[in-house]
């Protein structure tokens, strides 16, 4: 392996690096670090034609971007490789310092809409269903003012982004709300707690009277309320159809 010295500032990062600003860590103690005792491993660059820079980093962006904070010489591996190899060398960075579902989320929808790859071809890649790329894709349509109020997204998951992602459709209230409890989201708040504090603020604090029975209006008992669960009593006819076309109908 051939390692060169690098100006960092003769680096830019690749376009379709994949690591937001906020999962970039403690820069200035990694700069020291560096300074004070060398750079461990080095980064990966490519070459480029470009009249401000003349390299773009693959692999390492945390590395370079403390170098250039610190300005201290970069210690890089020039590898002209194609965009496709180079989205299998973040991958493999990943694995060092994972990202959050976030960044990966933007990073594969920047992927697919430039035709890099496939949400069947992604899937296969990183051993998932498609089903968890959707997901994953679902951060690009949140709202930007959104993610703004949340400001870190390391923990927030796929899933809820895709609730928030669907709530937020349903227009500026959803919206609104949502920013209201961005401090719940940023903490790591689930799908189910997310829409349950969004639909709280919206149509206020919905209470369950519990083991409330229910009466037809000839008096028999045809079921009760258990929590938030109607229980039907045995031998009562229902027509699902109905039941949930009226469920539907009335429940926001």
């Amino acid at each position: 392996m051939n390692i060169i010295t690098i100006a960092p500032e003769q680096c830019k990062r690749w376009k379709y690096a994949d690591r937001s600003a906020f999962e970039f860590g403690d820069i200035h103690k990694l700069g020291l670090d560096i300074k004070n005792n060398g750079q461990v491993e080095p980064v990966v660059v490519r070459e480029i034609n470009h009249k401000n820079y003349k390299y773009e980093i693959i692999a390492g962006s945390r590395r370079h971007k403390a170098c250039l904070e610190m300005e201290w010489p970069l210690s890089g591996v020039v590898k002209n490789v194609s965009d496709s190899d180079a989205f299998f060398m973040q991958l493999r960075e990943n694995e060092k310092q994972p990202i959050s579902d976030y960044s990966r989320g933007l990073h594969f929808k920047h992927l697919v809409e430039n035709d890099k790859t496939t949400v069947a071809a992604l899937a296969q890649l990183i051993q998932c269903s498609k089903e968890k790329i959707y997901y994953l894709l679902s951060f690009s349509d949140v709202p930007t003012q959104i993610w703004d109020a949340i400001a870190n997204m390391s923990k927030v998951s796929c899933r809820s982004a895709s609730t928030i992602k669907r709530l937020a459709k349903k227009g500026e209230q959803y919206i609104s709300a949502l920013i209201e409890i961005a401090e719940e989201i940023r903490k790591g708040a689930g799908r189910n707690r997310i829409e349950k504090m969004v639909n709280e603020i919206i149509h206020g604090e919905q209470k369950i009277e519990t083991n409330r029975i229910i009466e037809a209006e000839d008096g028999r008992v045809i079921g009760r309320w258990v929590k938030k669960t109607i229980v039907f009593e045995s031998g009562v006819n229902i027509d699902q159809q109905k039941l949930e076309a009226f469920i539907i109908e009335n429940v926001q």
